[in-house]
């Protein structure tokens, strides 16, 4: 899987649906990487050990194959997994009749972020009732030119670094007006985060930010933020790096 692929998760159960999806994200995307999941029961799993960008998820699904069980309780579920394991992905609800009980508490979930570093904010989740799919490429064309242009950052790094990583590299670099980024892996310390040293460079090769990165599990990086928040903030500016970004995925 390359680093600058756009990664589509589609859970669904409606091959033609499926198909339709594929057709409509080719249109408006350079290099997307789809997955498919048919069941709930295969979607938590990849929810829970890989890495997406983009997340198609219908509400009425099956548990497994051969499962007669349907339900839109299925689909809420998976939305509260992809939250947990992956809560700055977004995700856009392929919705029916059957699904209108959950809609209100659904969007009540929902808030706006700028999840590629683009200073524009969008939805993390979004909804597309599948009887109006023709609807769907206004809805996705924002994050997909997105997070293409994301993609477009270059990263130089001395260590090799997985998909997950090099996205938040990519996203810092763009969030400080980067096109370049040169990425030194340094000492972990005690908490066992990822650490890199990031130097950004503009168009023209011009050094625009010089930062430390501490990657690891969201509760690792809440803890880290707090203590940062509760001791270091007490000292001079000068004495210490300040806090730029947050991301989580």
């Amino acid at each position: 899987m390359e680093l600058n692929e756009l990664n589509i998760l589609i859970i669904e159960d409606e091959p033609d649906f499926v198909e339709e999806i594929k057709r409509r994200v080719s249109s408006l995307c350079r290099e997307p990487v789809f997955t498919v999941a048919a069941y709930a029961e295969v979607a938590a799993e990849f929810l829970a050990n890989d890495f997406f960008d983009l997340i198609f998820l219908d509400l009425k699904l099956p548990t497994a194959n051969q499962s007669m069980d349907s339900d839109p309780q299925h689909g809420r579920d998976l939305l509260d997994l992809a939250r947990a394991v992956a809560p700055g992905t977004p995700v856009f609800m392929l919705t029916g009749s059957s699904a209108e009980q959950f809609l209100p508490e659904m969007m009540a979930l929902n808030h706006q972020v700028d999840i590629w570093g683009q200073g524009k904010t969008l939805s993390l989740i979004g909804f597309q009732p599948k009887h109006r799919v023709n609807n769907l490429d206004a809805l996705i064309h924002p994050y997909i030119m997105a997070c293409d242009a994301v993609c477009d950052v270059e990263i130089n790094s001395s260590t090799e670094l997985d998909l997950r990583v090099a996205r938040l590299v990519r996203i810092f670099t763009a969030s400080v007006g980067g096109v370049f980024c040169d990425v030194l892996r340094l000492g972990g310390g005690l908490s066992g985060a990822l650490v890199l040293k990031l130097l950004v460079r503009d168009g023209s090769g011009v050094k625009i930010h010089d930062s430390i990165a501490k990657i690891g599990s969201p509760d690792h990086i809440q803890d880290e933020v707090e203590r940062h928040d509760k001791y270091i903030l007490r000292l001079e500016p000068s004495a210490t790096p300040r806090e730029t970004l947050k991301k989580t995925f």
